[in-house]
């Protein structure tokens, strides 16, 4: 009977052992499966971040190859388009393209009154940036006899022009003195001829020198954009005129870009830079 009940108090006594090992051991293994389940996690989520990170690279690179593309694209259509215009051929009575020196910012010719050849009209210096790849008119001296102080031309297509034109001994003190309003000047030229009509219009200021040498003016100039067609438009067909102008100390001055209808929506820009670079040194 002793040894029974000391058989049984020994049990009972190693229980609580073994029941503290068998939870030390699932406590145990708790921790295990979750750091497992943590590690598999993380490692999901670093492999789904690589994955994101490869994509964002490889988008980035294919913007990259997109971008060297359309760069070498247009370098190599810029590059066309002067060895095109170098080659063209110079319209009659005008030199030979002149292409803007590479590096061009404008990518523009330079004109100054007072460098060309003859005497100007204008009785102020003025400069003016012409497209480059167009033509200079060789004569001017014979051109000034009718007004025609400076023209270009673009020799891949003759109805794309531009011209200044200067008129002295004007009486008129201003240019709505000379032409009336702008809309009664806007008018007048699309009333000139058949098939023709305003697209735009706008005053706009000019600074010129004054006469006695004192200084600047700022006068008022009209700047119209007619649609021409017809027999105004000659051999051309359809055609837009731009004009820009003026009158200050008995003089008129009339900056004048023209291009074929078809071609105006493309060279329209650019023209108007020409004509907005027209100033008097």
């Amino acid at each position: 009977m002793a040894r029974a009940r000391s058989a049984d108090r020994g049990a009972m006594s190693r229980a609580p052992s073994i029941a503290a090992r068998r939870c030390a051991s699932v406590a145990s293994t708790v921790p295990t499966r979750a750091r497992r389940t943590n590690r598999a996690r993380g490692a999901a989520a670093s492999r789904n971040a690589d994955a994101e990170t490869n994509a964002e690279t490889d988008d980035r690179r294919d913007s990259r190859r997109a971008f060297l593309a359309r760069a070498c694209a247009g370098t190599a259509c810029a590059r066309a388009s002067s060895s095109q215009a170098s080659e063209a051929r110079a319209p009659s009575g005008y030199d030979a393209p002149t292409v803007a020196p590479s590096g061009s910012t404008t990518r523009a010719n330079a004109f100054e009154s007072s460098r060309a050849g003859g005497e100007s009209i204008s009785p102020y210096a003025y400069r003016l940036r012409w497209p480059s790849g167009w033509c200079a008119l060789r004569d001017l001296a014979s051109a000034r006899t009718v007004g025609v102080d400076a023209s270009f031309k673009d020799p891949l297509d003759e109805a794309s022009t531009l011209a200044v034109f200067v008129t002295r001994g004007v009486r008129e003190r201003d240019v709505a003195s000379r032409y009336g309003t702008l809309d009664e000047d806007a008018r007048r030229r699309a009333d000139a001829a058949p098939n023709q009509k305003t697209i735009g219009k706008r005053i706009v200021r000019v600074s010129v020198p004054r006469g006695d040498g004192a200084g600047r003016v700022v006068v008022e100039a009209h700047e119209i954009e007619t649609e021409v067609g017809g027999g105004t438009a000659g051999r051309f067909g359809a055609a837009v005129e731009l004009i820009r102008v003026w009158v200050a100390d008995g003089s008129e001055w009339c900056v004048r870009a023209t291009a074929s209808k078809s071609a105006w929506p493309r060279v329209r820009g650019e023209l108007r830079r020409a004509v907005d670079s027209f100033e008097f040194a």
